[in-house]
């Protein structure tokens, strides 16, 4: 079938709104003279009395109504032959409504309705000749419609077809194949399919379809579907698949509900399915119907199979993925003029916003706001753009195709063509020119003789702020333009007077390759035929300001190592993934309940080869990820890897925000690291750090001879503590590179999430700054207005298409909502560093144990606030540098207690609600504060307390990725409970953490003081019997060894609330779990 990946556009129009079938030839020559590549329509089968398309007597057959007089050459007794499978039961169907009064077939007499093999034989024989009239039908609508789609063919036009997932109950597919239906004994349908409340309807859609019994369908490998599916490629060159969400999982609800509200999810065959139908169907490609209520699961399901799915811009303004379908309506949505009426009705404010953000003013007449939209959805970054007809000719709401959960009325629009005019064909015309959607327009990178034209529209959605995928276009491509073989440059320097291309390869000569200014004027462009392969270049840019500056470039995908700062002409194709990868891939879900324990790792300290220098990519990969399975971690989480010119900024002041550092190797090297890591089921976490960037000349600061990537107001271009630039986070363009980094990481390099950098210093003007240093916003207040926008956009961006990251939020105030929806007014991370559990605890670990107890909020506060967000716990590489200590040095006390107190902690964060994190050399309890530039005191291991320190913490992590209880709930308020959060006098708290399950839970006790407590009395809520099952102070982690052995029974006493308690040994310093004996 056919792959929609060209810019085209094309139009929404069921046959049954033409008002004669023949008038399909004149429409399809209307399409052509538009610009048109698409027609639309709706399923083309028999329609019951509600003419609905969704509501058909059969999956297979075709609609009578639309037989017409130019007829396809077809063999009528080929015909029968071929769709003999279907078109004997359906003839025979239809025949028996007519001799039944159109009874539903389970009010047929019981033999023929279950198709007992005489009755079969009776009716077949009895009704022989109407069965063959039927045939004959079917036969004319076939030749018809193929005289359609071969006219269509010539005139350049693809017929998208539409396939609903489910089936009507009275039709020929259930009648003769119950097994595959969910019906009861008599027939009926035991569940019925349908969608929960939604905007179009508050009690939910109950649909009356029965559901599939997928058991039976896979057990004959799908073969029905396979047949449905393989003739409907017959009747379109593509196919919409209606309710595709359903294939992940799906509503389903009890026969006798009159409503869909007590409905529940179903998972559906999801992968399995596709897979068999990719295997076994020639070409099988699909547009997703993603709409509704969509889960990140059906997102995965489309992206891993790269279906394009839908966008209805009634619902959704953002559109970042180019493997999209754009509409402004479909055919159960209000027109766009009605809509348009609805909106400014019920609130005026928002509508005047919904509007602006489209570019539409609302004030301009009715017809201009409509083209306005139509235009909106041409000059976005999606492949492909379908208006429906009622659209175009600017209708409004009596030109409605369908209301979802209304009856009558339905279905009955029709097209008056002398409504289409030449104005109308011009329009279209002229705007499928202008965004680059008309049939002859070519991929970029194609062969254009005229390359100042080259990926016009990308570059102009890139200036827009709404291109995500910018590194696709801008920045040195390696491609064939006209038959020439060689590297495109685009850039990105509006301001710039002169640019030209210098490099080894011309011997760094100003005059050899200049750009010229692409027909988009605020771009340079540039051709060099034969350029090398890891050629070195830079621009050579005469600035605003008169200045020539030799710049690297900004997407740029690998540079020189330093001190070296040139960009090399690279391609990232190289690298094949493992099959491992791809089941990773395909495996992922969401973490929220699953165990995240992160090990922060800075690659050029974790470990040096021979000489101090930096291991490779490969080295690595060959140490890192086996080292940290072993440990029972389950992600690491990378300090920057962005090319950076100063090790000791430890990445996080960026010059190549696209290139992969070069000090450990290329591209291709680090894809081999994240392959191994995911190979040993690590997900890789990258830090990432778009908040400013350092001024080094080379870079992007005063890029063109203006401040273009910064703030042009000092006061909020400078960062004076860090000497680096902000942002302009008000900038469309900056936007654009931004968020399309952001993408870059996780779809190039298949990383699993990004820990965003310092997002209080992007949040706040005055972050780090005295009263004369910022000024306030527009309402008088201290935050970037700009930065809110900007995080909303970006992980809206990033979820949309990455659904199962983590987008991890360091933000160090009590700023709200971060780790919340965009929806809900949060900034659209899901997770969020709590920085303020990590300053309490690491200044309560340093207080001498007598005076603790006058500190004692300092380790209870933390659950005021802890369902509030998302939290990850960090205890990160900032926590041991600049005379901060290392964390093991931190503890009060002596060398033992030193050791016992870490472990405590150690075994505490793992019992608090959230996620963990923690930096590397803290596993084996390094002495020594982290040295950028050199490695870790490998050495120390091999010291008993240290070598003991690494098997405890080790055995602790195991502990905790088998222990539902420490991580289902992590989120949810459910999975705490305190015991005895108030005992300061002891330094002692005890809560309980619990799992999904009734009696999965785990008491935990944490004793923060060096004394001994015999038979302490610990209230548990049930009685029976205990264990203990995890104890910091055990002697073969290096601790006194007090610990709980054998079974502790629970003792009854007199209180309602809390009848039961266990006596327990205390440890000194020392964290304990225990679990209750199932």
């Amino acid at each position: 079938m056919e792959q929609m990946t060209l810019r085209r556009c094309g139009i929404l129009l069921h046959i049954s709104s033409l008002p004669a079938f023949d008038l399909c030839f004149d429409f399809i020559d209307f399409l052509k003279d538009s610009n048109q590549s698409y027609w639309q329509i709706l399923p083309t089968n028999p329609v019951m009395k509600e003419l609905s398309p969704y509501k058909c007597y059969s999956a297979f057959a075709g609609d009578t109504r639309y037989i017409g007089k130019k007829r396809a050459d077809i063999d009528y007794e080929a015909f029968i032959e071929e769709n003999q499978y279907w078109l004997s039961d359906y003839s025979l169907f239809i025949v028996l409504k007519k001799h039944f009064n159109n009874l539903p077939w389970n009010e047929w007499n019981k033999d023929i309705a279950f198709r007992e093999k005489a009755s079969m034989y009776h009716f077949q024989n009895l009704y022989a000749k109407e069965i063959e009239e039927e045939n004959y039908k079917q036969y004319e609508f076939y030749a018809s419609w193929l005289a359609v789609m071969e006219y269509a063919k010539l005139q350049g036009i693809k017929i998208i077809g539409d396939i609903p997932l489910y089936v009507s109950y009275d039709s020929a597919d259930v009648w003769a194949n119950k097994p595959l239906f969910n019906l009861n004994e008599k027939g009926y349908p035991k569940k019925l399919a349908g969608v929960p409340p939604d905007n179009f309807s508050k009690r939910g859609q109950l649909w009356g379809n029965p559901t599939y019994n997928w058991g039976n369908l896979k057990e004959d490998n799908y073969r029905w579907w396979k047949e449905r599916i393989a003739h409907a490629q017959n009747l379109a060159d593509i196919i919409r698949f209606d309710h595709f969400r359903g294939l992940e999982s799906y509503w389903e609800v009890d026969e006798g509900e009159k409503d869909a509200v007590k409905g529940k999810w179903i998972k559906g065959p999801g992968e399995d399915f596709l897979e068999e139908m990719k295997k076994s169907l020639k070409n099988f490609s699909i547009i997703a119907e993603d709409l509704g209520t969509i889960a990140p699961e059906v997102i995965a399901l489309k992206n891993r199979y790269r279906l394009p799915g839908m966008k209805i811009l009634q619902f959704s303004r953002d559109i970042y993925d180019r493997n999209t379908v754009v509409y402004t309506g479909t055919h159960d949505n209000d027109t766009l003029l009605g809509w348009i009426k609805s909106l400014k009705a019920d609130n005026y404010g928002y509508a005047e916003h919904v509007l602006s953000y489209m570019g539409v003013d609302i004030k301009s007449n009715d017809e201009q706001m409509v083209w306005d939209i139509i235009k909106y959805a041409y000059k976005s970054i999606a492949d492909t753009v379908i208006i429906p007809m009622q659209d175009i000719l600017c209708l409004g709401r009596e030109a409605r195709m369908n209301i979802p959960g209304v009856e009558d009325g339905n279905w009955k629009w029709q097209l008056d063509f002398s409504m289409i005019n030449k104005d109308i064909v011009k329009k279209l015309r002229d705007m499928s020119k202008n965004f680059s959607r008309t049939p002859s327009s070519k991929l970029a990178l194609q062969k254009q003789k005229d390359i100042s034209e080259i990926n016009q529209d990308q570059l102009l959605m890139f200036l827009e702020g709404r291109n995500f995928n910018s590194y696709e276009v801008l920045g040195s491509r390696f491609c064939n333009i006209d038959g020439v073989e060689g590297v495109l440059f685009t850039l990105w320097a509006p301001n710039a007077q002169s640019v030209s291309i210098v490099g080894d390869f011309n011997g760094w000569n100003p005059d050899s390759n200049i750009m010229q200014r692409h027909k988009v004027s605020e771009f340079l462009i540039s051709f060099i035929p034969g350029l090398p392969y890891w050629s070195a270049y830079k621009y050579a840019i005469k600035g605003f300001d008169g200045k020539i500056v030799l710049k690297a470039d900004p997407f740029a995908m690998h540079s020189e190592t330093r001190p070296k700062t040139a960009s090399k002409a690279i391609r990232l194709e190289g690298y094949n993934w493992s099959s491992e990868e791809r089941l990773w891939q395909q495996n992922k879900s969401s973490a929220y309940e699953k165990p995240v324990n992160i090990y922060e790792v800075h690659l050029g300290s974790w470990k040096r080869g021979e000489g101090n220098r930096f291991l490779s990519y490969r080295e690595l990969a060959s140490e890192l990820p086996q080292y940290v399975s072993d440990l029972g971690y389950t992600h690491i989480e990378i300090m920057p890897i962005m090319e950076h010119p100063l090790d000791a900024s430890w990445g996080y002041q960026v010059t190549g925000y696209y290139s992969v550092s070069s000090r450990y190797g290329t591209p291709q090297d680090f894809m081999y690291f994240v392959d191994c890591c995911h190979k040993l089921g690590i997900g890789v976490i990258l830090d990432w750090v778009p908040g400013h960037f350092c001024k080094d000349d080379h870079g992007l600061y005063q890029f063109d001879g203006t401040t273009l990537y910064e703030y042009q107001d000092m006061k909020k271009r400078e960062n004076q503590n860090w000497g680096t630039a902000y942002f302009d986070l008000g900038k469309n363009e900056v936007i654009s590179f931004l968020v399309s980094n952001a993408v870059f990481w996780l779809d190039v390099f298949h990383i699993d999430g990004l820990r965003t950098d310092a997002v209080a210093s992007i949040l706040y003007l005055d972050y780090e700054k005295n009263k004369n240093q910022w000024d306030p916003n527009k309402y008088g207040g201290r935050e970037n207005l700009e930065a809110v926008k900007f995080l909303r956009i970006l992980n809206e961006a990033l979820f949309d298409r990455f659904p199962y990251i983590m987008s991890i939020a360091e933000e160090s105030t009590s700023w709200p909502l971060v780790s919340a929806p965009c929806y809900m007014g949060g900034l659209g991370f899901n997770y969020k560093w709590n920085m303020g559990w990590m300053n309490d605890l690491l200044k309560y670990m340093e207080i001498d144990a007598i005076y603790r107890k006058w500190n004692h909020n300092l380790i209870t506060f933390s659950l005021m606030y802890t369902y509030t967000e998302n939290y990850v716990l960090p205890l990160s590489h900032d926590e041991v540098v600049h005379g901060k200590k290392s964390l093991i040095d931190k503890m009060w006390g002596d060398y033992w207690k030193k050791f016992a107190s870490l472990r405590m902690f150690y075994a505490y964060m793992m019992a608090h609600p959230g996620k963990k994190l923690l930096f590397m050399g803290g596993e084996f309890a390094q002495f020594r504060e982290w040295n950028f530039n050199e490695s870790l005191e490998w050495s120390m291991i091999d010291l008993e307390m240290h070598g003991l320190m690494y098997k405890y913490v080790r055995q602790l992590n195991h502990f905790y990725k088998s222990d539902h209880s420490l991580w289902e709930l992590d989120h949810n308020r459910d999975g705490f409970v305190w015991i005895d959060a108030n005992n300061y006098n002891q330094s002692i708290i005890s809560f309980i953490r619990r799992g999904k399950q009734e009696r999965d839970y785990t008491i935990v006790i944490c004793n923060f003081t060096p004394e001994v407590y015999e038979g302490y009395n610990v209230d548990v809520f049930e009685p029976g019997e205990y264990e203990e099952v995890f104890n910091s102070d055990r002697g073969i982690y290096g601790g006194s060894n007090v610990t709980n052995e054998g079974i502790i029974k629970s003792i009854e006493k007199p209180s309602k609330d809390k009848p039961y308690s266990i006596k327990l040994r205390i440890p000194p310093l020392a964290t304990i779990y225990i679990k209750p004996i199932i």
